[in-house]
Order: structure tokens, then sequence, then C-alpha cells
């Protein structure tokens, strides 16, 4: 077997749950992607910090009690309740959300150091893989959040969190903008070479952006089969074309054959990038619309490049 070079936290960055690892004084020393994205608190804000003074709101008297025992006698808790008093507040799920559940496990784990450390594992039923698998078979209005191909947000969720967030950046007057990339060409790399292959391009896809827009603020999105979307706040208007740009290059990097593209020898993406001021953005639909313009000013204009509007 050859030799993997991957460290803990690439792995736990991977899981469909959160992870959070404490030194003995209950001081953060891992927080991974997962919860970073649903708390919307970055690891470097945390990490070095006691778990029951990271957040602003009181901590939950179940889950002090279920810490206060882990430490003093090992004692491994499983914590679940329903909301609208979620055990860890995840600011996502909160919002679009209401009734989910959260599972929350709690137990010592010996022998990784020399001093014993404590693993909590954070579950929510919005985020699970069977909630997902009924929502995606049964239209009764649910919201499904992951898209089960590339893990990344599904159109139903980011147009309900955008639609709420949208509402809270016009309050506050804050900038933000939306990108929309689409895979050049990607009929005909299914055609042929067959869709197992283009699921297979999408995923690698879908994995190099998520590396690339790692901050908590940035929310992507599968909109469309091989259409991507993406808000990006606390930017501007340059930094979003740079990113745009990144996001380019990066796909093109990947170095994806497609013979049939038209376009190059190997897969490439066209992507348009609004610019929303709220003082003059109207509403949600208005905005996509700006964006679907500009992808398609982008794609008009040649493919494999980005293009800049103002909302």
């Amino acid at each position: 077997m050859k030799n993997v070079n991957i460290s803990i936290e690439e792995i736990v960055d991977s899981i469909d749950c959160g992870v959070i690892l404490l030194d003995q004084n209950k001081h953060i020393l891992l927080w991974n992607d997962w919860i970073a994205v649903r708390t919307g608190v970055a690891a470097s804000e945390v990490v070095g910090r006691s778990i029951l003074t990271s957040f602003n709101e009181p901590s939950n008297k179940q889950f002090a009690t279920a810490l206060s025992q882990a430490f003093t006698s090992g004692t491994r808790s499983t914590l679940t309740n329903s909301s609208p008093h979620p055990i860890f507040p995840l600011n996502i799920s909160d919002k679009l959300h209401p009734n989910g559940e959260q599972t929350i496990s709690v137990k010592m784990l010996k022998g990784w150091t020399v001093e014993p450390l404590c693993m909590i594992q954070i579950t929510d039923s919005a985020a699970s893989p069977a909630k997902r698998h009924v929502n995606e078979h049964h239209d009764d209005g649910n919201k499904v959040e992951l898209d089960l191909l590339t893990n990344l947000y599904t159109r139903r969720f980011f147009d309900e969190y955008y639609r709420i967030e949208l509402g809270r950046l016009q309050r506050l007057q804050q900038p933000f903008f939306l990108l929309m990339l689409d895979v050049d060409c990607f009929k005909k790399y299914n055609e042929n070479y067959g869709e197992e292959a283009g699921d297979v391009a999408l995923i690698r896809i879908a994995y190099s952006m998520r590396k690339i827009l790692r901050r908590t603020s940035d929310v992507i999105a599968r909109y469309g089969g091989e259409e991507f979307i993406f808000l990006l706040r606390d930017t501007t208007a340059h930094g979003a074309q740079i990113t745009a740009e990144k996001l380019r290059k990066l796909v093109s990097n990947l170095e994806i054959e497609h013979d049939y593209s038209g376009v190059d020898d190997h897969m490439t993406v066209s992507i348009g990038v609004v610019g929303c001021d709220p003082q003059k953005s109207g509403n949600v639909n208005q905005l996509i619309d700006h964006v679907q313009l500009a992808l398609q000013n982008a794609k008009n204009a040649g493919r494999n490049q980005v293009c800049y509007v103002e909302a």
C-alpha cells in the first residue's frame, strides 16, 4: 500500500458532520469545515478559545454538563433535541430548518496524545443523508440541503438562503456579488465520454472549487446540471473578478480531456459576475437574471472567460 500524505484536518474536513477536538482545559484544538460553514465562525476565530465562551449566547446546560462529565469521569454522552432550542447554534440550519433535530456526541479520546482529548461530533437532521434522500423523493416542501453528487448546496437551498441573506444585506447596506459558472460544452462531453465520466468531472470540479472558496462567508451551490452559483460577501468588485478568474484557471488546470469542446482540448468554464449595490438592487429574481446575462455574455464572447456586469 502506498504511503498517504494526508493530515487529520483534511480527513475531518471531508466528513459530513461537525467535529471539534478540545484539550483538557476545554480549549478548541480543531474545528472542521462542516461546523465552520454552519456556524459562520471560521476555525481561526475559535481555535485556542474555550468552547464554553466562543459564542455570544450562553452555553446550553445539557452540553456543559456533558462536557464536565466527560472530563471528570470519562462518561460518554449523546444529546438529542429538537428546535426551536438547538443544543449548538448552527446559523444556516436554524434559519432554513427550524424544525430540525441535532444529535451531539461527547466522548474522550485516549492514546492520540500524551493528554486525553475530548471529541464532539454534531449531526443535524437537515443535513443527514437519510433526510436528503427522503426530501429528494417526496415533494412535500422540505428543503434539500446538499446535492448528492457534488456535496454542494442545492438550488432550492441556495434560493431560500439567498432570499434571507439578500434582505439582511439590503438592511445593512452591504454590497455583495453573485457568480454563475457553467461548464463549457458539457453536453458534448457526456455524449462522447459517457455520463459516468461527466459525473466524475463534476465531482472533481466541485471539490476543487470548495478548496478555493474556504471563507465561511462564501456560499456555493450546484444550480443546474453543470451550472454553479456563488454568493460572495466581504469583498470588492476587483476581488470578485479575481475569484472568478481563479475558478476559471482552476478548472482549466485540472486538464480534464475534452476533445469535442470546440473551445480547448480540455474542459473549460464560462463565468458571469454581477455586483449588487443594496441601494439599487431589486428582488431575488432580477439579480439572478443579471448574473445569468453576464454568464451568457461570457459564452457569446467565445467561452472560457469571465464577464462582469453591474446590477
